[in-house]
């Protein structure tokens, strides 16, 4: 069960912030840059420990436990945020992904032109 709150609360996280997003970049696959009115969010990936890292004003905070893969990826309009999490302990897996529509496309630096 705590697996499952684990993966929950890291999706609602991500999740959360997206859906207020003046500006994102997914800066690698397990890494995402968000601004919005809280001022600029990185969540990453931390694969040695299977966390999932908040880094904001300089802090870095753990959000979630048992993340084990992490995938952001832009669907091929590039309107829509694909995010995919696996967490696992004790052979207990769970997959869960999401789709969100951020209110802005994408980082202006990153633009396709």
């Amino acid at each position: 069960m705590e697996v499952l709150q684990n993966a929950r609360i890291a999706l609602e996280w991500i999740s959360r912030d997206l859906k207020v997003a003046s500006e994102y970049e997914i800066l690698s696959r397990q890494e995402i840059s968000i601004t919005s009115y809280q001022g600029k969010i990185i969540y990453e990936h931390d694969d040695k420990e299977k966390q999932l890292i908040m880094k904001k004003n300089g802090d870095i905070m753990p959000v979630a436990d048992y993340i084990v893969d992490l995938r952001f990826e832009e669907d091929s309009s590039g309107g829509i945020v694909i995010i995919e999490l696996t967490a696992e302990s004790n052979s207990y897996e769970v997959k869960l992904s999401t789709k969100i529509a951020p209110p802005v496309m994408k980082t202006p630096e990153t633009e396709e032109t």
